[in-house]
């Protein structure tokens, strides 16, 4: 009787997590779906197809699944770009392939590639992507937070409102190993563990086919199914 009780008690357990993850995916998708009917680029003959159910189908089934919110976010920002009226559904099933295989985390990075891309169309753009930087720009939140208590006047040419680049972290390390506190030193440390883990994501991206030369560290060419990709994963501009 016992073990009854307990699969009894999972069970309700396991279904009440698949109502969660489902309840967000829905609020999700159906705030994305608003907002593309607010923008009138809503596809509603699409959305009453049969087709568009078995995507419906196809996307809830892997949502159930999903343990990470960020991610079943994305699923529902895929699903719903499906219904807009410039929608190319054909890259779909790519699409959909690809984040399965990715983490929120490898979506970041190339969003971070691509706005560093449109950065150096710019007159004056620099060339700056690289591990590091890359390291810098997503966790800029973070270092902003480790600067609390007087570290910026350990290293004060490094906070500013944007990362100056690799040069600058280089300037703040040699201040830092001569005249750093432990709060300092605790910093360059972060951002070293960041850096290897932001190099290991990028070789991922790259066995995926979504950067390019990662031994070069230079990584600057965006391919088109990287933008594409990135494309169907982001808001709907308004």
């Amino acid at each position: 009787m016992s073990g009854e009780l307990v699969s009894a008690y999972w069970a309700g357990k396991d279904l009440e997590r698949v109502v969660e993850r489902l309840e967000q995916f829905v609020a999700e998708t159906s705030a994305r779906i608003r907002r593309l009917e607010a923008e009138h680029n809503l596809d509603k003959r699409f959305l009453e197809t049969e087709g568009a159910a078995e995507l419906v189908i196809e996307v809830t089934n892997k949502v159930t699944l999903e343990r990470d919110s960020e991610k079943r976010d994305l699923y529902a920002a895929i699903l719903a770009n499906t219904a807009r009226l410039d929608a190319d559904r054909s890259f779909y099933p790519t699409a959909l392939k690809l984040l399965d295989a990715l983490e929120p985390v490898h979506v970041e990075i190339l969003r971070e590639l691509l706005q560093e891309k449109e950065a150096r169309k710019a007159p004056g753009g620099e060339q700056k992507t690289s591990a590091k930087n890359l390291a810098l720009s997503l966790h800029l939140g973070e270092l902003e937070d480790m600067r609390v208590g007087g570290l910026s006047e350990e290293v004060p040419e490094f906070f500013s409102t944007e990362i100056k680049g690799v040069a600058a972290w280089d300037q703040a390390r040699g201040k830092v190993a001569r005249y750093g506190g432990p709060r300092a030193r605790s910093l360059i440390d972060a951002v070293q563990r960041w850096d290897e883990e932001i190099h290991d994501h990028v070789l991922y991206l790259a066995k995926e086919g979504l950067v390019v030369d990662p031994a070069s560290a230079r990584w600057t060419s965006i391919n088109h199914l990287r933008v594409r990709l990135v494309e169907w994963l982001s808001e709907p501009e308004g």
